[in-house]
């Protein structure tokens, strides 16, 4: 027996609520990539700039470069401040202010990220990463985090 789609077989009815349903959801959908994106853009990632951009924004970003004059780097046990110097991409060379010991695994970073701001011609940094050499795989490298207390 073979059945028509008519109003009354009830199958016309069927296929509009499942039209209705998957534009509902692809609306739904659109909206959830929008708010991510928005909120992505408003307060989830700050950007990177060289150590002069920093100096005009008062906004936290991201300063990636390397550790440069070592031997004048300086932990302050009582205020429980690591101080070092950086050399950005562009050259410059900034004092950074980190509120925490210096990370393990500094002195071996091929290259360090830093999250902070600028406060007169010092980095306050809130976050380091650090792109290290990994101990088990040759040629390897891998990103360690230390955070601010």
């Amino acid at each position: 027996m073979v059945t028509e789609n008519t109003p009354e077989s009830g199958q016309t009815g069927m296929k509009s609520v499942n039209i209705g349903l998957l534009v509902g959801i692809a609306v739904a959908a659109m909206v959830g990539v929008i708010a991510l994106a928005t909120w992505g853009s408003i307060g989830g990632a700050s950007p990177y700039v060289t150590f002069n951009e920093a100096k005009g924004l008062q906004e936290s970003v991201h300063v990636v470069g390397q550790w440069v004059n070592r031997d004048q780097s300086h932990y302050d046990v009582n205020q429980d401040i690591f101080t070092f110097y950086m050399k950005d991409s562009s050259n410059t060379v900034t004092q950074i202010r980190f509120h925490d010991p210096q990370p393990p695994n500094l002195a071996t970073a091929e290259q360090i990220v830093i999250e902070g701001q600028m406060e007169g011609e010092v980095f306050e940094a809130d976050r380091i990463l650090m792109k290290c050499p990994s101990k088990y795989n040759d040629g390897e490298f891998t990103m360690e985090e230390a955070e601010a207390s």
